[in-house]
């Protein structure tokens, strides 16, 4: 179970991902703005594309990078947790705790994993806003307002990084009995 001095140490990785994750949002918010402004002024939406291949393309990359964040993430979870249960993940000071050692492993992976999941969006939310951009298709700017909703969504509180840690170290656990 959790304690105070554990929930102490996860303060400060909280905090920077919550920064980092931040700035991913606000960076894709800021282009929309700009995008939206941009199309405005030129009032390129009565002048849409007959033929909006752009379009396409980035809607299907947006499709693609739900299927791929569906994909990749939890592999990189499982692999994550596979080396921290070999005990391959580096750490060697880490302190021995609810997690047992495997506390500074486990943020580490949390770190990437968040990271990772919400630069995907981040990616998908530029392409659908230059294709805005260049087409003008509405339907851009809506699927680019959802991707922007799904880097939101990998806003950590600690709350949410100590339980999927605990939830983790448990898998960890039964990984090194299974293995011993």
């Amino acid at each position: 179970m959790l304690n105070h001095h554990w929930q102490d140490e996860l303060a400060a990785p909280t905090r920077q991902l919550q920064i980092i994750v931040g700035a991913l949002c606000a960076g894709c918010v800021l282009f929309m703005v700009i995008a939206i402004a941009n199309v405005v002024q030129r009032g390129a939406m009565a002048n849409a594309a007959d033929m909006p291949i752009i379009s396409y393309v980035a809607l299907a990359m947006g499709a693609s990078v739900v299927l791929a964040r569906i994909v990749i993430v939890p592999t990189i979870t499982n692999r994550g947790c596979g080396e921290i249960a070999r005990g391959q993940s580096g750490a060697t000071d880490a302190p021995s705790d609810a997690a047992g050692g495997d506390l500074m492993p486990l943020v580490k992976l949390y770190t990437t994993k968040t990271i990772i999941g919400g630069a995907m969006f981040e990616g998908a939310t530029f392409f659908l806003l230059i294709s805005y951009l260049v087409e003008g298709q509405a339907v851009n700017l809506i699927a680019a307002m959802a991707t922007i909703v799904a880097v939101a969504l990998h806003f950590p509180t600690g709350s949410r990084m100590a339980a999927w840690i605990e939830s983790k170290s448990d898998l960890i656990d039964e990984q090194r009995q299974f293995s011993a």
